[in-house]
């Protein structure tokens, strides 16, 4: 398994759906912004998730083979997922770039891309769920799948508004964004460590993933444990005076989630043990 092509992926395609999320409800809240360069950066996020996915495989050749087993196979919906979303994606940011098409089309492109995004995330967590893996076969998984597109879609779409967009966002949308960053990163406190005890009463290779990710991993365990608390230390800043500061609050705080979910992915993948066949 390759991981780091996986790391890739799978926190690419989950950030492209988190932001197209953000921009899109920013779009239908009706905001003053001009979004299309957030909408064009969550194509180019896509097209990248795509291009990590054929790393990782054997035989990128062969991967059209994957596609034709849906009905069955949690691997090929998420390949249909990946494709479907970054195609709507790319249609949606190109009519707002070239400014084609009505309001009724864009707005039913845009509805279709976010289910899209949530099958996509849907079929990528189920897909790990083996029964063979314990530490993945949890409701932990697509749990932090999901957790981690809205908190980097939250966090990323107010970055990207506030670098390329006129106006910026405004003092309450930043506050409201804070909230929400707060609320996802407390989310993650909770769950990681029910998840640790779940596999600890588990024991096999349960517990070998437990051994894996909290003592050979023991360095990059605490480390993640660390930026997440400075997140929430750094998001709590957007709700004092200092929300109008701008990019040198979101920017840095963006990055220390961002480091503190590729983390989380890394460790993921550490759990990786198998029993039975």
């Amino acid at each position: 398994m390759k991981e780091r092509t996986l790391v890739v992926f799978t926190l690419l395609a989950q950030m492209a759906v988190g932001i197209f999320w953000a921009l899109g409800a920013m779009r239908f809240l009706g905001t003053d912004l001009n979004l299309t360069l957030g909408f064009l950066v969550v194509a180019a996020l896509m097209v990248l998730a795509i291009a990590a996915s054929f790393l990782h495989l054997g035989s990128p050749l062969l991967a059209w083979r994957a596609l034709w087993n849906p009905r069955s196979s949690w691997l090929s919906r998420e390949i249909w997922g990946t494709v479907l979303f970054g195609a709507a994606s790319v249609l949606y940011a190109a009519l707002l770039w070239f400014d084609r098409g009505s309001p009724l089309l864009r707005a039913i492109i845009l509805g279709a891309a976010a289910v899209l995004g949530l099958l996509l995330l849907l079929s990528m967590s189920w897909a790990y769920r083996l029964r063979t893996v314990p530490a993945w076969n949890s409701w932990a998984t697509p749990l932090s799948f999901l957790v981690t597109a809205l908190l980097l879609g939250v966090l990323g779409s107010v970055v990207l508004v506030e670098l390329f967009a006129e106006p910026s966002v405004s003092v309450p949308l930043r506050r409201w964004a804070a909230v929400g960053a707060i609320a996802l990163l407390c989310v993650e406190f909770l769950f990681l460590p029910l998840w640790l005890v779940n596999l600890a009463g588990r024991g096999g290779a349960a517990a070998r993933a437990l051994r894996r990710v909290v003592q050979e991993r023991r360095a990059l365990f605490q480390l993640r444990l660390v930026l997440m608390i400075v997140a929430v230390v750094l998001a709590g800043l957007w709700l004092t005076a200092w929300v109008g500061w701008g990019p040198l609050l979101w920017l840095p705080t963006g990055l220390v989630v961002l480091a503190s979910e590729i983390l989380g992915r890394i460790l993921f993948y550490a759990a990786y043990t198998r029993e039975g066949v």
